[in-house]
């Protein structure tokens, strides 16, 4: 079981609470915001453990695994390397970050610090797509 905390709780962070919430490998641990009274009111019902005011705090809680960022686009590089830093797997609201030189430099530290990156990109995981890539794996279209 991952315990999961999602940072930033606007509105796509709903959605999001909701899938881990329904995905039986996951814990829904944490919720962060800048607003500690928006994130109490999040935990209360969303069942989550725990409710942080305080991105950096959440951070650097031991029972983090896997942080899901849903802050600001231009905040996402930021939190990203702070998440690594505090050696979280990260998941993060695309786009990831802004350039090609912040998502070499997330990556490597990402590798630097063994931990998972990736944007959450949910086309890549729909039924079809999945179906799709098993043909071309397959060679059922020809070659792509």
């Amino acid at each position: 079981m991952w315990n999961f905390a999602v940072m930033g709780l606007g509105g796509i962070a709903k959605r999001v609470i909701e899938g881990i919430v329904l995905t039986p490998s996951a814990c829904l641990y944490a919720v962060a915001s800048r607003d500690a009274s928006k994130a109490e009111a999040i935990r209360e019902s969303s069942g989550a453990k725990k409710a942080y005011g305080d991105y950096e705090a959440m951070l650097e809680d031991p029972l983090v695994d896997v942080v899901y960022i849903c802050t600001p686009n231009y905040l996402h590089h930021a939190h990203i390397m702070a998440a690594l830093a505090h050696h979280k797997h990260v998941i993060c609201e695309k786009p990831l970050v802004s350039n090609e030189a912040q998502l070499r430099e997330c990556f490597a530290y990402a590798k630097e610090q063994q931990c998972f990156l990736m944007e959450a990109e949910k086309t890549l995981f729909t039924p079809l797509n999945q179906k799709i890539k098993e043909m071309i794996e397959d060679g059922v279209i020809g070659k792509v």
